[in-house]
């Protein structure tokens, strides 16, 4: 909404700019990546095999499954 300078009202009070407002909703998907990273180094060094290519793609192939299995087109 802008203010119109020339009206008697507003004839002292100087406009003032409107700084851009960061939106926290873009945020929110980010929110659990801190979370996710600290937990990707905790099993890597709690286990050495945790992070072998063997064991990513058993994760992501139960990870398929799980999505198809509650897919509502089966």
């Amino acid at each position: 909404m802008k203010h119109d300078v020339s009206s008697p009202a507003m004839a002292g009070v100087p406009m003032q700019r409107q700084r851009p407002r960061i939106e926290l909703a873009r945020f929110r998907d980010l929110a659990l990546l801190p979370a996710l990273a600290l937990l990707l180094a905790i099993g890597a060094f709690v286990s050495p095999s945790f992070l072998t290519q063997a064991n990513l793609i058993s994760i992501l192939g139960a990870s398929q499954r799980s999505r198809s299995s509650c897919s509502p087109n089966r």
